[in-house]
């Protein structure tokens, strides 16, 4: 995990924050240093070839105290023996359990299909503090149980940090973690039937890695601005956003922009962010820059360029959203992810071949490691000279939200309405209107059902003619690995009942065209129902499955599609093209 991570996630999420005590430094505060001065010490290579034993080699006294009761803490009202629960799987056992006297047990524990190791030690009421689960990726992460020292007393617990962690009984059938209904306990020693079970994240040892996360970019910053891109915070028809990063060495960012054929111009300060990635050996933290500029006319055509003193890019144009309806095409897209130099071809075909595209909609999984600055860096340079001509208009994917970090790196690099469902972070899920087309952009990482209130409140108040949602999990599955009951359930009665046109998707890797669905079931005509999409913009494909909603389907095979709105006769043209320009699935929508 990125220590950036840790401190959004403190700032975030203030109970989530890891306790320290002792007088020992936090254990953020305790990685950090480690990292740093790995950074400082070693070169890359050595650093890609880092064992567990060798980050060990090097802890000063203070570090192997904060690593080893600083990550988990929690008080007790009544003295408790404490037991660890570690898979016999992990090569290198957490150094803080025999260094603070924890006792191997023989009991035999089971759980994901793992046998587990026991670890105890006994602690008198009030706060304990337990160690870091892995320094490398290794998973699952360990188990906690509790029980009274003193037979039929109850135990209460509370002051529980991180608070994403929950409380349970341990029993055979039994969760095992905090984030997942998958994994169950299976077999509880005697010793431990009844006790109560303290569930981490599954993939909570994450936050303490250290070994097999270094890394560089081949696409280090510099001086001159580059990651051009432009978003929408506010109305398409008179604002436009655009951010874009330098080194650490410019400090400050600057827009210049005027209507095209206009020699007088305007210039507004940029805000400046740091984005830090720490593993990121050769070029660890960046400037970011996000400028607004408002107070556009609607429909019209702009240039502008960013910079700092002498140093600007090239004068580049864009377009405001028509005042009301007008014709107008746009491209939507799948999951990028993978082959990201593949995709990057791709793009550019078709940007060649529909240079008047208004913006480009991607239904998430932009990239494939979403709190890793490189996998973006690459993503952002394969797409060079569109996104700073075309807006982006994106939707979390799950390798943007990796898991109990959130989709912090996302959220820093774009900057988005923050008008979307209050149940969720700003900029998670939002809405868009271009034209006569309300655009809904969902995000099925978060609580689905918390997002109906908002969205059934956006489509009941909208007078547009045309009706998109886009999110990433699809309500229909081109996979047959994959089913997302849960969107069905809560958001498709919403999307009958106001009669979306489209559901713009992704995440299954093979593409999808369904009948026009109704209630769940097929009906004859778009004018009776949804058409349900899934596209893959990348390298990455899975098998397609064989469903009754199917009307069209294809798999190892990645597309752009361009939609055309006619105004004439509420017309809509969809055309799925492959890297060659080859129409590989088309139909139209009249009113």
């Amino acid at each position: 995990m990125k220590f950036r991570l840790l401190l959004a996630l403190l700032l975030l999420f203030p109970g989530a924050a890891f306790a320290h005590e002792g007088g020992f430094a936090s254990i953020h505060d305790t990685l950090s240093a480690i990292i740093e001065r790995l950074k400082t010490t070693e070169d890359a290579e050595t650093l890609s070839r880092l064992r567990v034993r060798d980050v060990v080699d090097i802890l000063t006294e203070e570090e192997r105290a904060s690593l080893g009761r600083n990550y988990w803490h929690f008080e007790v009202d009544v003295p408790v023996v404490v037991t660890v629960l570690v898979t016999d799987k992990q090569r290198d056992e957490p150094f803080w359990l025999e260094e603070q006297g924890y006792e191997k047990k023989a009991y035999a524990f089971k759980a994901v299909e793992t046998d587990f190791v026991a670890w105890e030690k006994s602690f008198g009421a009030g706060p304990i503090g337990l160690g870091f689960s892995a320094l490398d990726n290794f998973e699952p992460h360990y188990l906690v149980a509790l029980r009274p020292q003193e037979a039929g007393e109850k135990i209460k617990v509370s002051e529980m940090s991180p608070k994403q962690h929950t409380i349970g009984k341990l029993t055979a059938g039994a969760f095992a973690f905090a984030d997942s209904f998958d994994h169950k306990v299976e077999e509880v020693p005697a010793e431990l039937e009844g006790a109560l079970l303290l569930r981490p994240l599954r993939r909570g040892m994450r936050q303490t890695q250290i070994v097999n996360v270094f890394r560089t970019t081949p696409y280090p910053s510099s001086a001159t601005p580059e990651h051009v891109v432009l978003t929408w915070n506010g109305d398409p028809k008179t604002t436009q956003t655009v951010q874009w990063r330098t080194n650490t060495a410019v400090t400050e960012g600057r827009v210049w922009f005027r209507a095209v054929g206009e020699e007088e111009h305007q210039s507004i300060d940029a805000v400046r962010t740091e984005l830090n990635d720490p593993y990121l050996v050769n070029d660890s933290i960046n400037h970011r820059f996000t400028a607004t500029m408002t107070g556009l006319e609607p429909g019209k055509a702009y240039e502008y360029r960013v910079g700092h003193g002498d140093t600007m890019t090239e004068w580049t144009a864009f377009e405001t959203a028509p005042p009301g309806p007008a014709p107008f095409r746009f491209v939507y897209m799948g999951d990028a992810q993978n082959g990201l130099d593949d995709w990057g071809v791709l793009m550019h075909e078709c940007f060649k071949n529909f240079p008047d595209a208004k913006f480009y909609v991607m239904a998430g999984d932009l990239v494939n490691r979403g709190i890793q600055r490189d996998d973006w860096d690459a993503y952002f340079h394969n797409a060079s000279d569109i996104f700073d001509r075309r807006t982006l208009v994106p939707a979390i994917g799950n390798h943007e939200d990796q898991g109990e970090d959130g989709p912090w790196m996302y959220l820093g690099l774009f900057d988005l309405p923050k008008d979307g469902s209050p149940a969720i972070e700003p900029e998670r899920s939002y809405a868009l209107e271009y034209g006569n087309v309300l655009f809904l952009v969902l995000d099925t990482n978060a609580p689905i059902e918390a997002q109906t209130a908002w969205i059934e409140e956006r489509l009941a108040s909208t007078t547009a003619t045309w009706k998109f949602v886009v999110y990433h999990h699809p309500a229909y599955s081109s996979s047959t690995e994959r089913d997302n009951p849960e969107v069905r359930r809560h958001w498709l009665p919403i999307f009958d009942k106001y009669k979306v046109d489209l559901a713009l998707q992704g995440h299954d890797h093979a593409y999808l065209r369904t009948y026009p669905m109704f209630g769940g079931q097929r009906v004859a005509t778009p004018a009776e129902g949804t058409i349900y999409l899934v596209s893959v913009s990348g390298t990455k494909f899975y098998e397609q499955g064989d469903f009754d909603y199917t009307e069209f389907g294809m798999t190892k095979v990645n597309t752009y599609q361009v939609l055309d709105i006619q105004v004439e006769g509420d017309k809509l043209t969809y055309k799925a093209h492959d890297v060659n320009g080859e129409v590989r699935d088309q139909f139209v929508i009249e009113k």
